[in-house]
C-alpha cells in the first residue's frame, strides 16, 4: 500500500511546477550576441542569463518574466514548447526559432538571425541552457 504513495511522491518531485494548465520554469544558461557589419567586421559578446517562464499548456503560449507584456504563441508537443517568430518591426527582418523542454524540465535553445535593412547590419543571438521546475511566486518576483 505504501509503494503507490512513494511512487506518487517520486513522480511529483520531478514533475514541473504545474498550477492547472500553467507551468513555471527557471532556466539558466548563456546568450551569445553577434553583429556583422557590411564591411565584414564582426563582434561577439557572451553573457550568463537566468530566465523565468510561465507556460500555459492549454492556451499554448508562454511569457518571459523579463517582458510580461509579450505573450508568445507556440506549439507544444511531447512536453516541449516550439516557437518560430518572424514578425519583426521595420526596418528589421529575420527569424527566431526556440525550444523549451518543460515536461520534464530540460534544455532551452533559441537561435535568432536578423538584419537591419536600413544599415545592412546582421545580428545573431544564440541562447542555450537548462530549465528546472519553479513556481508562480518565483516567477512574479523575477519580473523586471
Amino acid at each position: 500500500m505504501k509503494l503507490p504513495l512513494l511512487l506518487g511522491a517520486l513522480l511529483l518531485s520531478v514533475s514541473p511546477a504545474v498550477a492547472g494548465d500553467l507551468v513555471y520554469l527557471k532556466c539558466t544558461g548563456t546568450v551569445q550576441w553577434g553583429e556583422i557589419k557590411p564591411s565584414g567586421e564582426k563582434s561577439q559578446e557572451t553573457e550568463e542569463i537566468t530566465l523565468h517562464f510561465k507556460i500555459d499548456t492549454k492556451e499554448k503560449f508562454y511569457i518571459d518574466s523579463a517582458q510580461p507584456e509579450n505573450q508568445h504563441e507556440v506549439k507544444i508537443r511531447n512536453g516541449v514548447v516550439f516557437e518560430q517568430f518572424t514578425d519583426y518591426k521595420e526596418p528589421f527582418t529575420g527569424i527566431t526559432n526556440a525550444q523549451i523542454a518543460f515536461d520534464p524540465p530540460g534544455m532551452m535553445l533559441a537561435k535568432t538571425k536578423a538584419r537591419d535593412n536600413s544599415t545592412s547590419v546582421e545580428y545573431t543571438q544564440e541562447i542555450s541552457g537548462t530549465c528546472e521546475a519553479s513556481d508562480a511566486e518565483t516567477y512574479e518576483a523575477s519580473k523586471q
